[in-house]
């Protein structure tokens, strides 16, 4: 039989993990703690990147200033920076990191504690959308990160594929601690300015200078990852050789199914990676058919 090793849901973060915005939202927090009077250092802010808007403001600035100055402080700072949102670009590798990690087999969701409309443009300028089983932003949550809702709710937006726990990408010690709250692992990039001992020291399993870092870890850290697609191509050959032999089993949806679910129980020792096999095989019907034809 075939082993097969389920894969993770990984949830990604998108500013500073994604796209390069940490130093955007930092300038724009910046300013608009300025305009109330409000002076917290630049350093101070940018460490808070990561937390959602619900969350930044008393830390960085106090629950003083939260009290007297939070909403608008939340309602300046996105004026602020959706001047600076045009400017903003893909990290190197974000969209090619994405679709590689997909061809592997894993579900892809985002959690990020921004607003939806400026997740659905950030989406839309990787080009990543069909990628994606699912989002979670600021707007689907009462708490934003650190809380684990975000990552939650992210990973409740997955299908329920064969999986094996869930993994959660970012580049804070925000997204970090979001992971560890909601039990899942967390890995991380170096590319939102937080060193690699505070993103290990908040739970990180490991942080890579780039995304392409990540990519060969996770190769490394789910090595059978791709064993999903041997058992595939090993059933496949069975169904085929089946479908030679015997004409018009592709005509009988519920007989070709019955053949799927029997070839795999010869084949597969996995009872979890099962339904995704079946449901590759069985979506091979039509060409099957066409071949045989």
């Amino acid at each position: 039989m075939t082993e097969v090793v389920d894969l993770p849901v990984i949830v990604l973060d998108l500013d500073g993990t994604l796209v390069d915005s940490t130093y955007h939202h930092a300038m724009a927090w910046y300013r608009a703690f300025q305009e109330v009077g409000a002076t917290p250092t630049a350093w101070k802010v940018h460490r808070a990147i990561g937390m959602g808007a619900d969350q930044i403001v008393a830390h960085a600035a106090g629950d003083d200033i939260e009290r007297r100055h939070g909403d608008r402080l939340r309602a300046r700072h996105s004026e602020l920076f959706s001047a600076l949102l045009p400017t903003i670009t893909p990290l190197p590798g974000a969209a090619q990191f994405v679709a590689a990690v997909k061809e592997r087999g894993h579900s892809l969701v985002l959690a990020s504690s921004a607003q939806r409309a400026e997740v659905e443009h950030y989406v839309a300028l990787l080009g990543i959308g069909s990628y994606l089983s699912g989002t979670a932003s600021g707007s689907d949550v009462e708490a934003t990160k650190p809380q684990p809702d975000l990552c939650v709710a992210a990973r409740e937006a997955a299908p329920d594929d064969p999986v094996v726990g869930t993994l959660v990408i970012g580049d804070s010690v925000w997204d970090a601690e979001s992971a560890g709250r909601a039990g899942f692992r967390a890995a991380a990039v170096l590319t939102g300015g937080i060193s690699e001992t505070e993103l290990r020291g908040h739970g990180a399993r490991f942080v890579g200078a780039s995304l392409a870092d990540v990519q060969r870890w996770i190769e490394s850290e789910y090595p059978l990852g791709v064993g999903i697609a041997d058992a595939y191509a090993h059933a496949l050959t069975q169904l085929q050789g089946e479908v030679a032999a015997r004409p018009g089993l592709t005509d009988d949806l519920a007989a070709f199914t019955a053949t799927v679910d029997r070839l795999l129980d010869d084949c597969v020792d996995d009872d979890h990676a099962r339904p995704e096999l079946s449901r590759r095989l069985v979506a091979m019907r039509t060409t099957l058919q066409q071949a045989g034809s």
